[in-house]
């Protein structure tokens, strides 16, 4: 509670000031780096998802959200190329979707890329967005029929060129999915977040539509880029193999969630493993605060 009373304070303060936000610099890419492309051909990961013969139990949680951690380590690990990690990654992520319907679990949130990566190589990072590219276009038929609605997550200022077609596109034709919530957070960061949030509520006091003191949790919520979504009661980090972090991800909403570090690097994630992190979070006796 300390921090959303710290936030609310913070913009009632400032409220009656309009002031800009800074963003994650930008680097301007070299014409080499723009060749080192290496385009991934679809391979239908997401082809036969097969939700709608999971029987779901009693709904155990609202949201799970999960930092895929290790994909590149899970590559070197293997003697891999870097990048493949990725595309293994992708493969869990169909397991946690069917390991969502199974429970009952309506949303389901990955930390898919921050705007901390992007300090990553050219190579890694248009593979990477090559691959979300294919792999999404060519799911939109088995998205629309499993009734998944996809939502990227983010400052949309940000999106790649070469996915923001993919990105409107995927969003409009699965607007309708009321099956399962699959939000992807990409070229996000929570402080960042925040720092949007404030300018348009600080715009809104501005404009007079808003007054500063009627700030509140909800008001801030309803700011955020991932408004309409409920808190995750769970979130899951992967290959953690020292001390536990956060790494800007959902600051705000995640007061009051549990945390679970597991060692195993995300393509090394099971159903089983994903389960056992759910039941265990089933035996957890949340009594917030009282």
């Amino acid at each position: 509670m300390r921090i959303r009373h710290l936030v609310i304070l913070l913009l009632g303060l400032v409220g009656s000031i309009y002031a800009g936000g800074t963003k994650v610099s930008k680097k301007k890419r070299s014409e080499k780096e723009q060749k080192e492309q290496v385009v991934p051909q679809p391979q239908g990961v997401l082809s036969s998802l097969g939700l709608s013969q999971l029987e779901g139990r009693e709904s155990v949680m609202q949201h799970l959200a999960i930092i895929p951690d290790g994909n590149r380590r899970y590559a070197k690990a293997h003697k891999m190329e870097t990048f493949l990690g990725h595309r293994k990654g992708l493969d869990v992520v169909k397991i946690a979707m069917q390991v969502c319907k199974r429970n009952g679990i309506k949303h389901l949130s990955f930390y898919t890329f921050s705007l901390e990566n992007f300090k990553r190589g050219e190579t890694e990072k248009n593979y990477l967005f090559n691959m979300l590219a294919t792999e999404f276009h060519a799911a939109i038929p088995e998205l629309k029929k499993e009734r998944v609605r996809v939502r990227f997550v983010g400052d949309s200022s940000y999106y790649p060129a070469a996915l923001q077609a993919t990105i409107a596109e995927v969003e409009a034709a699965t607007a309708g999915g009321d099956a399962l919530n699959l939000n992807l957070l990409f070229c996000y960061g929570g402080r960042q977040e925040l720092v949007h949030a404030a300018q348009v509520i600080a715009q809104k006091v501005k404009d007079g539509t808003l007054d500063p003191s009627k700030i509140t949790e909800e008001t801030i919520n309803s700011a955020l880029w991932t408004a309409g979504t409920p808190d995750p009661e769970l979130i899951i980090r992967t290959g953690m193999e020292k001390s536990p972090r956060t790494s800007n991800f959902l600051p705000f909403q995640s007061v009051y969630s549990e945390w679970m570090y597991v060692e195993d690097f995300w393509p090394a994630m099971t159903d089983e493993r994903l389960q056992e992190c759910i039941d265990n979070f089933v035996n957890i006796n949340r009594n917030f605060g009282t």
